[in-house]
């Protein structure tokens, strides 16, 4: 299997910068010129496919135990909660095939995770005091043209 770049002059001079615990900065040079159209070329195809990668730079720290207790009880909700959005995706999904309309609204509240950072104590105020009111018709419509926006943003890129 070809994979492309591994064997480029480029990737061999910045193999120790790319990757690891470090915040990479890339510049690209290219040239207008005709003589150098398939360098400049395979250099813009190279920094595409560069900033695709994604790296989360972090201080190497030693964790006790209790961290690395906490720590791994914090994936492991992160992952019950990908879980959980898969399945409600895949239903949203198996509704969709089915012929079901599914409104943008919909679809954004499958997307975006509920966080469970609030306070019950919070949760418990906000029931005791009183009924959800219904969201007006203009804001609903508001919030509705602002989800589509984003959506095509999100197709933009």
């Amino acid at each position: 299997t070809h994979v492309p770049y591994r064997d480029s002059k480029m990737t061999r001079i910045l193999q120790d910068s790319l990757g690891g615990n470090c915040r990479t900065t890339m510049f690209i040079c290219c040239s207008p010129s005709a003589f150098n159209d398939a360098e400049t070329k395979s250099t813009l195809m190279f920094g595409q496919r560069a900033k695709t990668i994604k790296n989360t730079a972090s201080v190497n720290l030693e964790l006790t135990a209790e961290q690395w207790k906490r720590k791994y009880e914090k994936e492991k909700e992160k992952n019950k909660n990908l879980k959980e959005n898969i399945q409600r995706l895949e239903a949203e999904l198996n509704r969709w095939r089915n012929g079901e309309s599914i409104t943008p609204l919909m679809d954004l509240m499958a997307v975006i995770p509920v966080e469970s950072d609030v306070s019950e104590d919070t949760a418990l105020d906000n029931q005791s005091s009183g009924t959800c009111e219904p969201i007006p018709e203009e804001d609903k419509l508001k919030y509705e043209e602002e989800i589509r926006k984003l959506y095509k943003q999100l197709d933009d890129k």
